[in-house]
């Protein structure tokens, strides 16, 4: 009887032990997301027109990135004022609520490369923001030029090109996971 026991217990400890689970655990930002959503906000003063603007830069299946187990990313954004279609590839690491990407080429200009984790990666839902550098017209544009329907196109371009500042503010990415 002490055999059976002994042998019963031998037994569960091993199927116990047996189911164990060794599988390593995936970062959830792993898989294929789109930008759903890209907002501005923290906009300095003189400058509240872009405050709270989804831009246009970046549409609903415009922007992708594909982050893999083994640390590589893919990135395609297509039709960037500027800069055209980015085709964008690299290493990335995700400390803490910090995510850094290291494109493999240094001249891609006009995308970020340095963003923050603003809540825990759903299954569903990625948010992320970064400090980004744009082209904005200060609020007090409207009240400088007064244009009337008859104003040349390329004098309105002119003052519009001597009035546009660079500005930085906070751009809040929302992504949705593809797969």
């Amino acid at each position: 009887m002490k055999n059976i026991l002994s042998t019963l217990l031998l037994g569960a400890l091993v199927l116990f032990v047996a189911c164990d689970d060794d599988e390593p655990k995936v970062d959830p930002i792993v898989g294929e997301w789109e930008l759903d959503r890209f907002e501005i906000s923290n906009a300095p003063t003189g400058f509240m027109n872009v405050e709270g603007r989804s831009s246009d830069w970046f549409g609903e299946d415009r922007y992708s990135i594909e982050f893999f187990s083994d640390g590589a990313y893919n990135r395609e954004i297509d039709n960037i004022p500027g800069f055209g279609d980015i085709d964008d590839e690299g290493e990335w690491e995700l400390i803490d609520n910090e995510l850094e990407l290291d494109s493999d080429d240094d001249e891609i200009g006009g995308v970020d490369y340095s963003f923050t984790l603003e809540e825990e990666i759903t299954d569903r839902e990625m948010i992320l923001s970064a400090l980004t550098t744009i082209l904005a017209l200060p609020d007090d544009f409207a009240t400088v030029v007064m244009v009337d329907t008859v104003t040349i196109q390329a004098v309105l371009d002119s003052l519009v090109g001597a009035y546009v500042n660079e500005i930085q503010v906070t751009g809040t990415y929302e992504f949705d996971r593809v797969n």
